[in-house]
């Protein structure tokens, strides 16, 4: 990572930076976690929403 990205560069004077494994190792398993999340499908009423919104979105492009 570049220097001055890490969220371990703004903790307080008392707290100790977690070390590079460590940190990648809860970025590994945060992802696993979301994952999941990720993957499963959207309700039908919302994938309508998005549907419609798309489609006004089309329509409001067209008309530009």
């Amino acid at each position: 990572m570049a220097q001055g990205n890490r969220k371990s560069d703004n903790l307080p004077d008392d707290q100790e930076p977690v070390s590079l494994e460590l940190e990648r190792q809860i970025n590994e398993n945060l992802q696993k976690l979301y994952q999941q999340t990720l993957d499963e499908q959207l309700p039908d009423h919302l994938q309508e929403l998005l549907q419609r919104l798309k489609k006004q979105d089309q329509e409001e492009n067209r008309v530009k």
